[in-house]
């Protein structure tokens, strides 16, 4: 329902739409390569691209977040079928640690964690920056899906997160445990590129 949506502050419906985006991204870089995915989580990513930004910035722009409640369903269906990765992981490990808003967690982690899974499906990468509207003429394929992974950070930065891991009461002596828990959650199946107990450190 956009009015239940619409009650939301901005903050909250900016974490909730990245989730949405999160959801969509994670899904369609997928291993498992499922199909089904694709559609919705263009589709979504399309969306969202579109309206975020107005959504948040603007509560009183109902087009802008009825279209976000679409694309937030949309996004759930694509990772229904695929999976998602390891953004969610430590998403998933963060919340139960330091009370940290499950959205802004996964804000905080998607740039980097795709610049670590691009080398493992430009060629979806450069789908997903089509779908965002994205002027990928003349750019490799590995190109394009950098400019993508662009475009979610100038998204983010544009709705005002701008936080990093240490800010929500990350400490280096919590590194272990954390890269522990990434390694044990079920969403990393899914993630295009192996994750070691180094490479999950790196990502905090």
């Amino acid at each position: 329902d956009p009015l239940l949506h619409q009650c939301m502050p901005s903050d909250l419906a900016a974490y909730t739409g990245m989730d949405a985006l999160t959801h969509a991204v994670e899904a369609i870089a997928s291993r498992l390569c499922v199909q089904s995915a694709y559609g919705p989580g263009l589709w979504a990513i399309t969306e969202i691209f579109g309206n975020l930004r107005q959504s948040a910035m603007n509560r009183n722009n109902d087009k802008a977040i009825e279209q976000m409640v679409w694309a937030e369903m949309a996004a759930a269906y694509s990772f229904n079928s695929a999976g998602l990765g390891i953004v969610h992981s430590m998403a998933h490990v963060l919340g139960g640690r330091y009370d940290a808003p499950h959205g802004l967690c996964n804000a905080i982690g998607l740039v980097d964690v795709c610049r670590y899974n691009l080398g493992g499906c430009p060629e979806r990468f450069k789908m997903m920056a089509e779908a965002a509207h994205i002027d990928t003429t003349g750019l490799s394929t590995y190109k394009a899906g950098e400019k993508f992974i662009d475009a979610i950070e100038a998204l983010r930065h544009e709705l005002g997160i701008r936080k990093n891991f240490k800010d929500l009461g990350m400490q280096a002596k919590d590194l272990e445990v954390c890269a522990k828990g990434v390694l044990n959650d079920i969403c990393t199946e899914g993630n295009p590129q192996d994750v070691s107990m180094q490479d999950a450190k790196n990502m905090f």
